[in-house]
């Protein structure tokens, strides 16, 4: 067995959905929960980023609402939805396509940050005007 994996072998050669497996790869699991972290992370970074820079309320929103289609940060902001990603390498169009999709008429905004660097915003060009009136308004 490679010493630098954790691999098991499984007792069972059939899993539960009927696939024939041999062994558990635990490094896949690991990653997911490692992925699932720093997506929280994100969430919880890019919260604090937006109260110190914006002066708005802002708080994680899987934790509040509970599901997954609940907005990844909920801010006093009325009309905008934050699509945050916190990862090396964005897929950029695939990040905005998400969050026009999951902003339901709201103002679409992605927030990145990859590691060591700053927080940026990036919104649709025409998307722009609504979110200076939005974040002008009282």
């Amino acid at each position: 067995m490679n010493q630098s994996r954790k691999v098991l072998d499984n007792p069972s050669p059939i899993s539960p959905v009927g696939k024939i497996v041999g062994r558990i790869d635990l490094d896949k699991e690991d990653t997911m929960t490692n992925s699932r972290r720093k997506g929280k992370d994100g969430e919880l970074e890019a919260s604090a980023a937006l109260r110190t820079w914006l002066g708005c309320e802002a708080r994680r929103g899987q934790q509040y609402s509970g599901g997954t289609d609940s907005p990844d940060v909920l801010t006093s902001i009325e009309g905008v939805h934050f699509e945050v990603k916190r990862c090396e390498k964005l897929q950029l169009y695939k990040a905005v396509d998400q969050a026009i999709t999951d902003a339901d008429g709201k103002v679409p905004v992605v927030l990145h940050r990859a590691n060591r660097r700053t927080w940026l915003a990036i919104v649709p060009l025409c998307e722009l005007p609504r979110l200076a009136k939005r974040l002008t308004e009282d």
